[in-house]
């Protein structure tokens, strides 16, 4: 069982993330958070193209968080 104050810091870690998104996307609308496997990417625009391929020249950084799962390209 996770204890209730590691729950409670990891939903204000995410909260800080989300009020940082809202901030970016006043000047940059396209930008986006990507997870894949283990990798969290801050994108300046869209993930995949028209075609479906990956687009990873839009990453500007990218953090792994241990015990993350998701997508991947």
């Amino acid at each position: 069982m996770i204890k209730k104050k590691d729950i409670k810091e990891f939903e204000n870690l995410i909260e800080k993330v989300n009020d940082l998104m809202i901030e970016i996307k006043k000047y940059n609308p396209e930008a986006t958070v990507y997870v894949a496997g283990e990798g969290v990417n801050l994108m300046n625009s869209n993930t995949h193209d028209r075609n479906g391929d990956a687009m990873p020249e839009n990453i500007v950084t990218q953090r792994n968080i241990f015990g993350a799962e998701g997508g991947d390209w």
